[in-house]
Formats: structure tokens, sequence, C-alpha cells
């Protein structure tokens, strides 16, 4: 890039990885650490990055959105006050693995500062990014 001459449009830290024991096809009951472990994680690689905006792959079931509520509780000092939160998947429907890059894309065209990207399968596996623009 550098002999073409081209700028990054996004700074990509260290991704962050919980492992959940209660998610949708297990028998645990659901406390919400798998995303919360993988948003703590990313927070100390970004070394303390205020994020403005959060990009989720939540899809619109219920489910989604308590496990990003307890994630945000039981991390907001790494938040804005006026933190932001996007699910594009209520514009282009559940698209499953390929939710992170088309998020990635997504903060690519948003405003220059912190974001956070989170993903969750329908598994136990979690991942957590900050991005900067």
């Amino acid at each position: 890039m550098e002999r073409l001459k081209l700028e990054s449009l996004l700074s990509l830290y260290r991704p962050g990885f919980g492992d959940k024991p209660g998610h949708l096809y297990s028998q645990e009951p659901y406390l919400g650490e798998g995303l919360d472990k993988a948003v703590k994680q990313s927070l100390q690689y970004s070394n303390g990055s205020n994020i403005h905006t959060i990009y989720s792959s939540m899809n619109g079931e219920s489910f989604w959105s308590k496990e990003l509520g307890v994630s945000m509780t039981r991390n907001n000092e790494g938040f804005t006050e006026s933190v932001l939160t996007e699910h594009p998947a209520d514009c282009y429907g559940d698209i499953g693995a390929a939710s992170s890059l088309a998020m990635l894309n997504s903060m690519s065209m948003g405003k220059p500062g912190y974001s956070l990207c989170t993903a969750s399968s329908d598994h136990s596996y979690r991942a957590a990014m900050v991005v900067r623009k």
C-alpha cells in the first residue's frame, strides 16, 4: 500500500475471544460471560480507547440484545456516555459469519474515532474487536 500511496481506512486492534457455556444449544444457564470476556479483552488490547459506536451481529432476537446489554453494562467504562449501537442485520438479514466483514465495511464509512465490532454465534463462540477510523 505504501508503494501505491494508499491510506488505510481502518486500524484494527487485536480481537478478544470468549466462550459461552450457556449458548442456544446448551442446557447451561445463560450468564453472558462469553461476549463479556471478548469485549473486556478487546478493550484491553486497544489501551483504553473510548468507544463511540458498537456494531453488533445481533439480528433482532431478544437473546442477542440481552447478551449485548450484559456486556455493555459490565464494560461501561470503555464506552462514551452517548455510545451508539448499530445492528446492521436489521437491514440485510442474518448473514452468519459474513456479518463481521459487513460490519467492518460499515465502520469504514462511519465517523472517525473508535468503534467496537462484536460477533456471536448460536454455539459458544464470541468475538470482539476495537477498530479506529
